[in-house]
């Protein structure tokens, strides 16, 4: 009933924040007189998890080409220089922003025959994994160790040992929030609306020889460079990501349509799905 309910003015429908709102509060009402020892309170349980109702949180997409030329720009210009050129680090290898203050000083590695490589701590996913560098990423490593503050190691936050971060600015580490604030004025600077740390991460810019793929796309090669892929390889990953891609893209619209949607409906539903290859 209450997701059919609707406002005493106007006669619309009550948003989904204000069903949430009710059915909590219900919830809260209920076990309240079950504790009291009421007789009028139910015997058992009447809400559940699932009956409240999800936010509508739509996954964030990565910026066009040009607002992610636009921002790339504003952050080179930043007088913050050791936030905003973090943020270029983040958007150069598609790293989440807490495994990105997590960075040790150390974090680049040269492996004889393969280049530079950065390791990535444990993040979200409790891995660690090896990401292959370029010439121009190095080149932001190298500014972000110029400006750096250096000082005593600092404890680290999940193995108590003291390591030197990379990020550190007067003896403190460089917080979540400071690089979301830059990554803000930046954005507004280069005249984008808001946007999240997580949309640079899926906005990786590709070298050269990968241009003209889709962000999706180079996320799946840059794993695959990850696991030791050798460069030569990368044409023929690529034709076999593009068609692990057309398969699920496949796969989708046949389950949309044997759930009864017109192609029509299940091509468009199947354009709004963003696959985390990550």
């Amino acid at each position: 009933m209450i997701a059919r309910a609707t406002r005493a003015r106007g006669g619309g429908r009550i948003s989904i924040e204000e069903q949430r709102h009710r059915i909590i509060t219900i919830n809260c009402f209920l076990n309240d007189i079950g504790h009291w020892g009421w007789p009028e309170a139910p015997p058992g349980r009447l809400v559940f998890p699932k009956d409240i109702p999800r936010r509508p949180q739509p996954l964030p997409r990565y910026l066009p080409v040009d607002e992610d030329r636009w921002l790339a720009d504003a952050l080179h210009r930043s007088p913050r220089a050791l936030a905003a050129n973090a943020l270029l680090l983040a958007r150069a290898m598609g790293i989440r922003i807490g495994e990105l203050i997590d960075l040790e000083l150390d974090c680049v590695h040269e492996v004889p025959g393969q280049g530079a490589w950065l390791k990535v701590p444990l993040g979200k996913l409790k891995t660690e994994r090896m990401v292959p560098l370029d010439d121009d990423t190095v080149a932001i490593v190298d500014r972000i160790v110029e400006v750096r503050s250096p000082g005593l190691p600092l404890p680290h936050p999940r193995y108590g040992r003291r390591v030197e971060f990379l990020l550190t600015h007067h003896g403190k580490r460089i917080t979540n929030y400071t690089l979301r604030r830059e990554l803000q004025r930046a954005a507004k600077q280069a005249g984008l609306s808001p946007i999240v740390p997580h949309q640079v991460r899926h906005t990786t810019s590709p070298p050269p020889r990968l241009s003209g793929l889709s962000p999706l796309l180079v996320e799946a090669l840059t794993i695959m460079a990850a696991r030791s892929l050798q460069p030569a390889d990368l044409s023929d990953a690529a034709a076999d990501v593009r068609g692990l891609m057309q398969t699920m893209e496949r796969n989708r619209l046949r389950r949309l349509q044997a759930c009864g949607f017109d192609s029509a409906t299940a091509r468009h539903l199947s354009d709004l799905h963003t696959p985390n290859l990550m």
